[in-house]
């Protein structure tokens, strides 16, 4: 990482919340029990203010459109107005990027209109993007979901690294798959490859879209905060990762925060 003056809450350490899919307004997942499971997982003042300097939302925060009245999308603004007035108060970068267009359908734009009264260091990113955070020192790409297939996509990369006189940056922030989320027999054009992505970012990679946690290599997937059907057993959450600077990312620093209010899906055979 190149030598800038940075200011991080642990000297050396830069604290990074990454939640991703979770898919609030869900049919058949209580909105009510996603909302009070962030809230648990993550939302700690105390916490916030001593540990979190940037908090990655990944994307797919909706699961699909919401109308008012709807008592859910009442309870799913109230939860992100907290949500911003924590960031703010504990001073965390937050940063929200949109996901599969039938899920998140623009509506994280809530983010920002809600924002306006509250004041949180906050961006949505809808488009591939480059963004120097100056408190931080760090450069991080982003990459919404459906953005074109898989080259496409890193034409458009190499063209923002290109734009900001950049080879590398310090992170990435994605949605959509890498080529080892999907089976080894299918063949998917609009899936990244590990090894272009790990060429140019120096430190991690947080992709939203898979919903299991896995970290493979520097590429860390936080999966969904919650169960939203059968066969979803394993542990849902989100990541913290506490990336000491002065060394390389290595697994250790990275902390699956586990939902223990996920919902259970039971299958029950009758005959």
């Amino acid at each position: 990482m190149t030598a800038v003056s940075i200011t991080t809450k642990t000297s050396n350490e830069l604290g990074i919340l990454n939640v991703s899919d979770q898919h609030t307004l869900h049919p058949r997942t209580p909105t009510r029990l996603t909302l009070r499971s962030m809230s648990e997982l993550f939302c700690r003042p105390k916490w916030l203010a001593r540990e979190v300097d940037l908090a990655l939302f990944s994307g797919d925060f909706y699961d699909g459109p919401g109308d008012l009245p709807d008592t859910n999308v009442i309870l799913t603004q109230a939860w992100i107005s907290s949500w911003l007035i924590e960031c703010r108060n504990a001073n965390v970068i937050l940063r929200v990027l949109e996901g599969t267009p039938s899920h998140d359908n623009g509506q994280s734009k809530m983010f920002e209109v809600l924002n306006e009264g509250i004041g949180a260091n906050l961006r949505y990113i809808t488009e591939i993007s480059i963004e120097y955070i100056e408190q931080l020192g760090i450069h991080v790409l982003y990459i919404p979901d459906e953005q074109g297939t898989g080259d496409e996509v890193w034409a458009e990369v190499q063209r923002q690294l290109s734009l900001h006189g950049l080879e590398k940056v310090d992170y990435a922030v994605m949605h959509g798959l890498f080529d080892f989320h999907i089976p080894a027999h299918v063949v998917d054009p609009k899936a990244h490859l590990r090894y272009r992505y790990e060429s140019i970012v120096r430190r991690w990679v947080f992709i939203g879209h898979h919903h299991t946690h896995r970290v493979e290599g520097r590429i860390i997937t936080p999966g969904s905060v919650q169960r939203n059907k059968h066969g979803e057993e394993e542990d849902k959450g989100a990541v913290f990762v506490r990336d000491r600077l002065a060394r390389d990312p290595q697994r250790g620093d990275v902390q699956f925060l586990r939902n223990k209010l996920a919902k259970e899906y039971r299958t029950f055979q009758t005959h």
